[in-house]
Parts: C-alpha cells; sequence; structure tokens
C-alpha cells in the first residue's frame, strides 16, 4: 500500500476501530486519505453485519483483517482484487478454472450470503457475478458501490 503521498497526520487510532489494533494508527491512501474516521465508521458499519450474520459466508474485499478482527473464517477467496492480476477475466485462459475454484468453494463451504466491501468501484458484485454459475441471488446494497450484500436464492 502507498502511503507516500499520504499525510500521515490525518493519522487517528486504529483502536477505534478494534481493541486488537490498540497501539496503531490508521490512515490508507485514495479516498480516505484526509477522512480516516470516516472510513473506521464505514467498516464499523461493515462489522457490525457481519457479526449479526451467523451464516456461512465469503466476504470479497481488499481489506484482510474482518477474519482477525471477528474470529471467524469467512472464507476469503483471494488476498486481495485487483482485476486480471488477481482473478482471470472472463477472455482469459484461466478463467474457467477460477469460475469452478469460486463455485466448489460456495458449495464446499456450504456459503449462503457474499458480501462486497469496497473503498469504491475496485470491487462490485456486477463485475464479479460472473464467476457464479447458475446462482440466483436476492441483492442488497447497503451503500452504494461500497458494500453490499448478496444471498444466494434457489433460482426455480
Amino acid at each position: 500500500m502507498e502511503l507516500e503521498n499520504v499525510n500521515l497526520k490525518n493519522a487517528v487510532l486504529a483502536s477505534n476501530l478494534s481493541p486488537k489494533l490498540n497501539h496503531l494508527k490508521w490512515v490508507t491512501p485514495f479516498s480516505y486519505s484526509k477522512k480516516p474516521q470516516e472510513e473506521l465508521n464505514f467498516l464499523k458499519k461493515v462489522i457490525k453485519y457481519l457479526k449479526e450474520d451467523s451464516r456461512e459466508k465469503i466476504v470479497i474485499t481488499n481489506y484482510q483483517f474482518f477474519s482477525l478482527l471477528l474470529n471467524e473464517d469467512l472464507n476469503i477467496l483471494n488476498r486481495w482484487y485487483f482485476g486480471s492480476h488477481t482473478h482471470p477475466l472472463e477472455n482469459h485462459k484461466y478463467f474457467d478454472y477460477y469460475r469452478d475454484f469460486v463455485n466448489k468453494n460456495l458449495e464446499k463451504n456450504n456459503i449462503k450470503v457474499i458480501y462486497f466491501i469496497s473503498t469504491g468501484n475496485e470491487l462490485s458484485f456486477e463485475k464479479f457475478k460472473v464467476y457464479f454459475s447458475e446462482k440466483c441471488f436476492k441483492n442488497n446494497y447497503v451503500i452504494k458501490k461500497k458494500f453490499s450484500i448478496h444471498e444466494i436464492r434457489n433460482c426455480n
């Protein structure tokens, strides 16, 4: 993560998000670099949803600490998601392989819901749904372009 052009004086206490992050400061580049407390407030809201949902879930996000904060296996598919660099797009020769990997994970882990957590446009269900073979969803866009919940439904 590049912090070269980020004013580190904007950092806030990470313990505002969780006591597990005690003694750390929080600031990230891009959309929240000037307002890190707003980002923490957003993440607190996400954590509340995740905590209250006892179903088996997959979390698709570039934030890789939710499992740590929640003490829960969130069946994360990738370490991060940056276009074709981390998962093959439809025209890539490994697309079918990756799609099979995703769907086997859904079945093997009895996944009932998929969460998308983003800072903006880098992740979206619309771009990612090509990987979910023969699945239907009930979609809930909690915060447009940032946080959505997709319950897997029977297509009949």
